[in-house]
């Protein structure tokens, strides 16, 4: 990608993020984005087609560079939970600007969306196994939900806690 077409989108993301720290996404308006990135209206719609989709992108960014970092073989292992939920934790800020809000439901959404798009490619047999999707579904927002309400424990121990019943999920059903 051209190094401007880079920077112009860096610059976009970057007043966007700023902007959502204070404010829901449905009250910020692309020239208040314009404006803030020090652009205008044309330009952003020549990179975004709403501030919906520029959004929504900047969240599949930062689900998939969390999902990255782990290697398909491991997605069915607890390692892979304690990896998936350190890297959140550092990025914690991006992620809760990015779905607070009415965008917080999606978080878990997305999260389960790509997490078993990611293990049917390694296992596409689970794709068609409800025992299987249940049990990945189970898992998935499981540990969303229990990371997010233990954050203010332990957080070392609430990870291996909730890696170790992944662990104990997947040796059950045969994963």
């Amino acid at each position: 990608m051209d190094l401007r077409i880079q920077r112009t989108r860096k610059c976009i993301a970057d007043a966007f993020m700023e902007i959502r720290r204070k404010k829901e996404l449905e009250k910020i308006t692309v020239k208040e984005i314009a404006d803030a990135a020090m652009i205008n209206k044309a330009t952003f719609y020549n990179h975004f087609n709403s501030v919906y989709d520029l959004s929504e992108q900047l969240e599949n960014e930062a689900i998939n560079a969390v999902l990255s970092s782990i290697e398909p073989s491991e997605w069915l292992t607890g390692e892979a939970t304690k990896k998936m939920a350190k890297i959140m934790c550092e990025k914690e800020s991006v992620f809760l600007t990015l779905f607070s809000g009415s965008r917080y439901g999606m978080l878990a959404h997305r999260l389960e969306e790509k997490i078993k798009q990611l293990v049917y490619q390694f296992r596409p047999q689970y794709e068609k196994d409800i025992e299987k999707d249940i049990v990945l579904t189970t898992m998935i927002i499981g540990c969303f939900h229990a990371s997010a309400k233990y954050k203010d424990f332990d957080m070392n121990q609430a990870i291996e806690v909730i890696a170790h019943i992944n662990d104990c999920l997947i040796k059950e059903f045969n994963m």
